[in-house]
């Protein structure tokens, strides 16, 4: 049920799944505002400059409409009504915002699965859907921003982002924000838990797509048995190394090369991938968690069009 996925998620104690969609502005850079891209079946939260209730499904199918607030993405071409489609809501909830300047003020976060119907196109051809926010029985959004959807957008689900701690805040002091990687008996992989060489753990992550052994409704728990998907897994042994798309090349040294293994569209959960990695023995002498060295294996999970990875500890 659902709130066997906010239980496990909080247990984690704090990615950042969070995309700020309005804080007075469209976007801040060097190039022109870019459509949030998004995977069908994926859980993500939008912030916005809204004042809205608070309030959790909790139990599912997901809700349509949540304390007044309702969700809806149309084709590029235009809302109209018969293209649009009606998006599951999990939370809506006020998130403090700190900064230098101020002591705190509030934005609204929407956390919401994206529709498994949304049909995702690939580069560079993306399918593009706008996403609103509406309010009662408001027919124009009060929130509007674009989403590309893609097969896949791969997050591994880290401690303190916005589907694990809800007063995570824009705060730049927080973190570093550890994996969500357990070990077998549900305990997190931590530096003073670490993981061992033939070690099975498993990875908790969202965005991965759609399941290629059947169908699943939208805003519905993932059935047991369960269904999967497939996705890429390599092994960096390389302190501290960030993300990379999983590479099946044998260059050597520090990388043990992809493979393909099945993810499983976890029971009982909406939106959650569980995707059980054996840890290999690693091709070079390890440093030793703790200092500088805040892991010293990272690994990389990549789909067809996007990765994640995730940096955890293993024991020499």
């Amino acid at each position: 049920m659902l709130n066997r996925l906010f239980a496990f998620l909080t247990a984690f104690l704090a990615s950042q799944i969070s995309i700020v969609a309005q804080i007075g502005m469209s976007g801040a850079g060097y190039l022109p505002p870019a459509p949030v891209s998004v995977a069908p079946g994926q859980l993500i939260t939008f912030f916005v400059n809204l004042d809205l209730p608070t309030a959790t499904a909790n139990a599912a199918p997901l809700p349509l409409s949540l304390a007044g607030t309702s969700v809806r993405v149309f084709p590029q071409n235009g809302p109209n009504a018969s293209q649009r489609i009606d998006v599951p809501v999990v939370a809506v909830y006020s998130v403090p915002v700190y900064s230098t300047r101020t002591s705190g003020y509030n934005l609204a976060a929407v956390t919401v699965q994206i529709p498994f119907e949304v049909q995702a196109g690939s580069q560079p051809a993306l399918s593009v859907y706008d996403f609103g926010i509406f309010l009662g029985d408001n027919q124009s959004a009060s929130a509007l921003l674009q989403l590309a959807a893609q097969p896949d957008a791969v997050r591994i689900i880290r401690s303190g982002d916005t589907l694990t701690t809800r007063d995570y805040g824009l705060r730049p002091t927080l973190g570093p924000f550890p994996p969500a990687i357990t070990h077998a008996d549900g305990s997190t992989v931590t530096p003073a838990n670490p993981a061992h060489p033939g070690e099975t753990v498993s990875v908790w992550a969202v965005g991965l797509g759609l399941p290629s052994s059947g169908t699943i409704a939208t805003g519905s728990a993932n059935p047991n048995p369960p269904l999967t998907t497939t996705v890429s897994v390599d092994f960096d042994f390389r302190s501290n190394a960030g993300p990379s798309m999983p590479s099946t090349t044998n260059s050597g040294g520090s990388h043990v090369p992809a493979i393909k293994i099945p993810a499983y569209f976890a029971p009982g959960f909406v939106g959650l991938y569980q995707i059980n990695v054996t840890i290999p023995a690693p091709p070079v002498q390890l440093e030793s968690c703790g200092g500088v060295f805040q892991s010293n294996l990272t690994v990389n999970l990549g789909g067809t069009a996007s990765y994640d990875g995730a940096g955890i500890c293993v024991s020499n």
